[in-house]
């Protein structure tokens, strides 16, 4: 998963910006974590404002799942939360797509999700009688 991390200037951080993401990082190595860039998409944006004033922009940030304002390190705990159960989900469908790997065609016939991602395509057939 595609994470992207927008940071705000700064001007008033009352906790350790650098600090709270980089334990995400390490909680999380699957995840491809990247910063802000107008016109980037990611699968969940973290906006990471160090106070409750949270004036970082989100113009140009677009987000295919979620995306969390953080205010404060205890915002974060929200974050966890939602990586875990995103990691728990793609076990429980016997693959770990944080991972990267992909469904076989096989698979897919099983009911299993096919993940397709930018330039990739996909193709079905069903019989109806």
């Amino acid at each position: 998963m595609m994470i992207g991390i927008k940071y705000c200037g700064g001007c008033n951080s009352v906790y350790n910006r650098g600090r709270q993401t980089q334990l995400l990082k390490e909680q999380f190595p699957e995840h491809e974590f990247r910063t802000a860039a107008a016109g980037t998409v990611c699968d969940v944006w973290l906006i990471v404002c160090g106070c409750m004033r949270s004036c970082a922009s989100t113009d140009g940030l677009t987000a295919r799942k979620r995306m969390f304002i953080l205010p404060t390190e205890r915002s974060f705990e929200e974050v966890l939360a939602y990586l875990r159960a995103e990691r728990s989900e793609a076990k429980s469908r016997g693959r770990d797509e944080a991972a990267g790997e992909e469904v076989s065609p096989a698979d897919a016939g099983n009911g299993r999700k096919t993940v397709l991602r930018v330039g990739q395509s996909a193709q079905m057939e069903k019989t109806f009688f």
